[in-house]
C-alpha cells in the first residue's frame, strides 16, 4: 500500500513488482506526486494508479525529435528524419 506516509523505497519496491526498472531517482521523484494523490482521495493509491503516475511521467519527460539539439515544430515532429 502506498499512502501518504510511504517512502522512496516503497514505490521503488512497487514499481519494481509492476516490472518498471526503477531507482532511487525515480521514486524520490514519483514520491510527491504520490503522497499528494493519497492525501487527495484520501486512502492509499492502487498499483494501477501508480502506474498511470509512472506513465504520466514518462509522457511529459518526451520530447519531439530533435535536429541539432533545437526543438521541432509538432508537425515536424511527425516526419521521419534519416
Amino acid at each position: 500500500m502506498l499512502g501518504k506516509h510511504s517512502g522512496t523505497a516503497a514505490v521503488v519496491d512497487a514499481l519494481r513488482s509492476l516490472g518498471v526498472k526503477a531507482d532511487v531517482s525515480l521514486g524520490s521523484a514519483l514520491l510527491r506526486e504520490v503522497r499528494l494523490l493519497a492525501v487527495a482521495k484520501k486512502r492509499a493509491i492502487t498499483l494501477s494508479e501508480l502506474c498511470s503516475l509512472f506513465a504520466e511521467r514518462v509522457r511529459s519527460q518526451s520530447r519531439p525529435l530533435t535536429r541539432r539539439g533545437e526543438e521541432l515544430p509538432a508537425r515536424a515532429a511527425a516526419t521521419r528524419f534519416e
